[in-house]
């Protein structure tokens, strides 16, 4: 017999393969109803692009029917420009302003036709991305820091001038596009700090000879009053003010800057605008079929700045920030322990804000009217700068979202594919209880060139590590008199009612329709709980890749914040509440760790927890110290064994250094969840899920 190179769910076409107790009847017979008859809420949606902001009323409403008649859930409408090679010929004309009247004509009617047909509707928050839109002032629009440099003599004493600084180039080397005042300087600026380094000043052990001279400075003059220390001496300013990022691909008439993503007020201007702009039109959103806000991922490329982080910096870390501002631009500056150690701190802090300030923000705005926000606030972290936690991050939200593309790997120096993110979207929706991992699906170059039989083998693989609901990548909106196949975005499967297929694609959306039913409907099961650290950014690669168990056996990723907030034991047994139940639990291999994980690892090792992994060298952070420190040491008798791990001899409050995790599994006597012969690199895969802890799947 010949396999495929994905088997998924071997036994969902009969819901059984379980032990099902009397109790469980009930339960298993509303399995059998939902795959049968899968619900809205587990149908694939599609992002509905609107090409140039161009569309055509009459077209909305045949494709919402055609979309409805395929066995689909809803739609994203995601207003989107076009790149000049996607649209040479300037075929596709200009649409209206994004949510302007014209905008929000078109935008109430997809909606309201929408619910009529029992469709769920969400919508992107911006006219293409990242969050932003012309809108935005320059208080709330991204930020950046400039500087300007002022070299003083020996044995300087008196005033002088500090010139204000230089906008420089943005990163494409073009002029900035920034909003200026009747000055000639940008609208918006904030003094940050004025700071002095000995001149020639390398490799500092700490922060001792840089001295923050602000509160000798007079902004409104200009000027530095100051009695310099004996040497020479380079004085610089720092000022905040905007960085002139822009939407990425937004449609003519919408062109805008990106938000500060990293301010809280920002966040809810923008959000609170959508929210006024809509409500006049569909009453109260609660009821409406507009059920979702949706933010892309992160992809802005200028090196940002926001006025809380010098704040925010000091309560995370308990030092100022102002010292080390030269470092971000000259890292020899310092010796590389005190910078990588700074520097870890600064994008832990720039991580808080951007959780706090813009994804939790927005879900606390979309619920308090009864929507929900969903982001791909993870990543693509592998392709894009993402300046934060990702498991966190996602678990900040209402309903966390990754990406797969169909045949475009982004491979890194080890052949791992980083831009298949399933992996990370599904652990952090299982350890923040998020019930849904959505994936942007089938995401592609390769206009018109694939089929059902081809994308299924990909669905197949993305269940296999959590997946259970789709947002194809994407529906294109085509207005009457573009014939077939129609228009379409530069990227992406073009799903939509053009495609000669179409007539047959109902049985395909009711394969992925029933699977994502009872991945929603059912708990994953792991036996193995893997800790990845709380580097920023932390990325989750595809499974089995950095990181695997072993043959049969799959495992669940946990965070610092779960880590410390929710991972007990029970007989020997590491529990998440809510979550699962894991035998063992592994470290990932780094040179420094959280001191507060390790405080954690220590009471869970007294507590009976099995936990492997090597011992790291230092905790994490400028005040990070070598583990004979006294730090490391207050934490009392939390030892690293070089034994290897042995049921019969176990100690509590160890941690074995020398023993994988799958040898404890093998020692335990715990089975695989799945195996079968001629096990390959490239054959078989399987998920494990259950409910009620007697069906399994």
């Amino acid at each position: 017999m010949k396999f495929v190179n994905s088997l998924v769910l071997i036994s969902l076409l009969l819901v059984v393969s379980c032990r099902v107790q009397q109790n469980d009847t009930s339960t298993l017979a509303d399995l059998k109803a939902g795959f049968n008859n899968p619900p809205m809420s587990a149908r694939p949606k599609v992002y509905w692009w609107w090409l140039n902001g161009h569309v055509d009323t009459l077209r909305l409403k045949e494709e919402l029917r055609a979309i409805k008649n395929a066995g689909l859930g809803g739609v994203e409408i995601f207003e989107i420009g076009l790149k000049a090679e996607s649209d040479p010929n300037d075929v596709i004309p200009a649409g209206p302003a994004f949510m302007g009247e014209e905008s929000l004509d078109a935008i109430q009617l997809a909606i309201e036709e929408a619910g009529r047909l029992g469709l769920a509707v969400g919508m992107s928050l911006a006219s293409s991305w990242n969050a932003g839109g012309s809108w935005v002032k320059p208080q709330y629009a991204a930020k950046t820091l400039y500087f300007s440099k002022t070299s003083l003599a020996d044995d300087f004493s008196g005033k002088i001038s500090l010139p204000f600084p230089s906008i420089t180039s943005g990163v494409n080397g073009k002029p900035r596009d920034i909003e200026y005042d009747a000055t000639g300087r940008p609208a918006y600026r904030e003094e940050v700090a004025v700071i002095a380094i000995p001149a020639g000043a390398t490799n500092l052990m700490d922060t001792t000879s840089i001295l923050n001279l602000s509160k000798y400075f007079d902004a409104k003059s200009e000027t530095l009053t100051w009695k310099a220390p004996a040497g020479k001496w380079d004085v610089y300013r720092y000022v905040c003010s905007n960085s002139g990022e822009q939407l990425k691909r937004p449609t003519p008439k919408s062109v805008g800057p990106i938000i500060d993503h990293f301010d809280s007020t920002a966040t809810e201007m923008h959000l609170q605008y959508f929210v006024d702009r809509l409500q006049p039109r569909l009453g109260d959103l609660s009821k409406s079929a507009l059920k979702y806000l949706y933010l892309a991922s992160y992809e802005a490329k200028e090196f940002t700045w926001t006025p809380s982080l010098p704040a925010t910096f000091q309560k995370l870390h308990g030092y100022d920030v102002y010292k080390f501002i030269p470092a971000i631009y000259n890292p020899e500056l310092f010796a590389s322990q005190t910078y990588e150690g700074f520097n870890e701190d600064f994008k832990k802090t720039f991580s808080e804000l951007m959780i706090n300030n813009h994804y939790r923000k927005s879900k606390e705005i979309c619920n308090r009217y009864g929507l929900k926000i969903i982001s791909e606030s993870g990543g693509p972290g592998h392709m894009h700068h993402i300046p934060v936690e990702t498991l966190k991050s996602l678990g900040s939200l209402d309903i966390p979202r990754g990406e797969f593309w169909y045949k475009r790997p982004y491979y890194d120096k080890d052949s791992v594919d980083m831009v298949w993110l399933v992996k990370e979207i599904a652990a952090a929706s299982h350890i923040y209880k998020r019930g849904m991992v959505e994936e942007e699906s089938f995401t592609s170059y390769l206009d018109w060139q694939e089929s059902p039989a081809d994308l299924k083998t990909f669905a197949d693989r993305a269940f296999c590590e959590g997946m259970s609901r789709l947002v194809i990548h994407g529906f294109p909106h085509n207005p009457q008199g573009f014939g077939y196949p129609g228009i379409a975005y530069f990227a992406g499967t073009h799903y939509n009612d053009r495609r000669v297929w179409w007539p047959k694609v109902k049985p395909f959306n009711e394969y992925l329709s029933r699977i994502s039913y009872i991945l929603q409907s059912t708990d994953f099961v792991a036996d193995v709980l893997y800790y990845y650290g709380d580097k920023v950014p932390n990325l989750v690669p595809p499974k089995n890749t950095r990181f695997k168990v072993g043959p049969g056996y799959d495992y669940e990723i946990v965070n610092t914040e779960i880590l410390l907030k929710d991972l007990t034991v029970e007989d020997g047994q590491l529990v998440l509440p809510g979550v699962g139940r894991y035998k063992v639990l592994a470290l990932r291999n780094e040179p420094e760790m959280n001191p507060d994980a390790l405080v954690k690892l220590k009471a869970l090792a007294e507590q009976g927890a099995i936990i492997v992994g090597s011992k790291p060298e230092r905790s994490a952070g400028l005040n990070r110290q070598p583990q004979a420190s006294s730090r490391v040491a207050s934490m009392g008798n939390l030892v690293w064994t070089s034994k290897k791990f042995d049921p019969e001899a176990r100690e509590k409050g160890k941690i074995y250094a020398n023993t994988q995790p799958i040898e404890v599994l093998e020692a335990l006597k715990v089975s695989p969840d799945f195996s079968y012969q001629q096990q390959q690199a490239n054959g078989l895969d399987y998920i494990h899920y259950a409910k009620a802890g007697t069906i399994f799947i």
